[in-house]
């Protein structure tokens, strides 16, 4: 009798929520898979994330989301920045000391700071590229040429002005961002800044390349002049030293020395392979040995006929 009271009772509860249960099971299924993609996030390679919670205070400035798979409530947001060293060209307006204008074409190297990217996101956003760093770079850029006259800047060192212009734009970035609260924070970073080219009026590049081959015409003709001069003055200390050496030793050209040397000479023109006959003997005026060898005789010595 308890078993059949149970059996109807409990075939009456299934009867009576059979339907609600398949609901709910309906739709907690169905918010599991709406919901998977924002509860199991993924954060790509060379980015990183960060969370912005509606309900409790916004933006979390704590937590910064790695690469990898994260579990995050649903009711959250995600903002993905990409952590690689960006690169972006651009041409812009600039003028010289002198009033000159001209354009200027520069490719730059931007970066996020991770550690201070929850900031970024709350103060400037995503678009942190034209609200900060574009008007950055270029403020430099002017600040820059604008201390060189034309003529400095037409033939100025690209290379060290480029260093100059990422130095100052990198110093802008810390002093322009001032979070409430926050002094001297890095919320992103610029590590290089190439100056391409500099396009002046036509004119003005005529004008200065002319004034640029007359100086290098003035210069060449400076070092050819120095050239003859340095190769005079190297004759004239050539001349002075033969002139002094013949003075040293005209004194100790006699004839027993002349002699001496005239036998060393013959000594060692006998010593060589050659085939040769010596004659031992006073012969001629300088009474050396004849030497008769294939093609002559000894020099000095005039051979008899």
């Amino acid at each position: 009798m308890f078993k059949i009271r149970v059996s109807q009772t409990l075939s009456n509860f299934i009867d009576k929520y059979t339907i609600p249960l398949v609901v709910t099971v309906i739709l907690l299924f169905s918010s599991i898979i709406v919901f998977w993609k924002n509860v199991i996030l993924s954060v790509p390679s060379g980015f990183i994330g960060v969370i912005y919670r509606p309900l409790i205070g916004g933006v979390d400035l704590e937590v910064i989301l790695n690469e990898g798979v994260h579990l995050v409530a649903p009711w959250n947001q995600v903002f993905f920045y990409d952590n690689h060293i960006l690169t972006h060209d651009m041409t812009i307006d600039v003028m010289t000391s002198d009033l000159l204008k001209s354009h200027a074409t520069i490719t730059f190297q931007y970066q996020v700071d991770k550690n201070t990217l929850p900031y970024l996101h709350r103060f400037l956003g995503p678009d942190y590229l034209k609200k900060i760093i574009i008007p950055t770079v270029e403020t430099a850029t002017r600040n820059e040429i604008a201390q060189l006259d034309a003529s400095s800047a037409y033939v100025a060192d690209i290379k060290l002005l480029s260093e100059k212009i990422a130095s100052s734009a990198d110093q802008l970035l810390i002093s322009k961002i001032n979070p409430p609260g926050l002094t001297e924070i890095r919320l992103v970073r610029i590590p290089n800044v190439s100056l391409g080219k500099m396009t002046f009026p036509e004119d003005f590049q005529k004008s200065i390349e002319s004034k640029l081959n007359q100086l290098l015409q003035t210069q060449s003709y400076e070092y050819r002049l120095k050239s003859a001069k340095l190769e005079a003055e190297r004759l004239r200390i050539e001349g002075e030293g033969i002139k002094n050496y013949q003075q040293l030793i005209q004194s100790g050209l006699t004839d027993g020395y002349l002699k001496y040397k005239g036998i060393q000479a013959t000594q060692a023109l006998a010593e060589s392979p050659n085939a040769k006959i010596v004659v031992i003997g006073s012969a001629g005026s300088a009474g050396l040995p004849l030497v008769f060898g294939d093609s002559g005789v000894t020099p000095g010595v005039t051979p008899k006929k």
